[in-house]
């Protein structure tokens, strides 16, 4: 979806370049501005999902995991994995050329007395030129993620995502 939004941008500023200059010159130099943009969003994103990300929630593991699990659809498949959820991205993705070599997302859930700490990583990758393949699936999904545990109704004593 990100990578959906950011081709589309690009489409949008080639085109106005065009309108507004009508100059192939200035087209060019637009195409290039883009990708330089493009491979500078995906170097800063690929930073972002090799870290590991931990929010506490005031709920129980049972909810705040079948509410995660929730958040993954068709175009993600479960498998094996260091977490207590893990899944890898399916289909196309920043940088995907070929299938196989998508990202996998991994969770974990630990109870404690002032809530659930959840874990989110990226367990499994590849890079290629310093960038993440496929991450924009995952910082997408992070996001989803984030915002579902923030909406998580508050059990026990009161917490929130951090």
């Amino acid at each position: 979806m990100v990578m959906l939004a950011w081709s589309v941008l690009g489409a949008v500023v080639l085109l106005s370049g065009w309108f507004v200059t009508e100059s192939p010159g200035t087209v060019f130099v637009l195409f290039l501005a883009f990708v330089f943009a493009t491979w500078v969003a995906a170097l800063v994103f690929s930073a972002r999902a090799r870290n590991q990300e931990d929010f506490l929630v005031a709920s129980t593991d049972e909810v705040v995991l079948r509410a995660v699990a929730s958040l993954f659809g068709p175009l993600w498949k479960q498998v094996d994995g260091p977490g207590q959820l893990n899944y890898k991205a399916r289909g196309m993705g920043l940088g995907v050329r070929s299938f196989g070599v998508q990202p996998t997302m991994s969770i974990d859930a630990e109870q404690f007395p002032e809530g659930v700490q959840v874990s989110v990583w990226t367990s499994h990758w590849i890079n290629q030129g310093g960038m993440v393949i496929g991450v924009d699936r995952i910082m997408a999904h992070r996001w989803r993620i984030r915002r579902a545990l923030a909406a998580l109704p508050v059990s026990g004593d009161a917490s929130t995502p951090v």
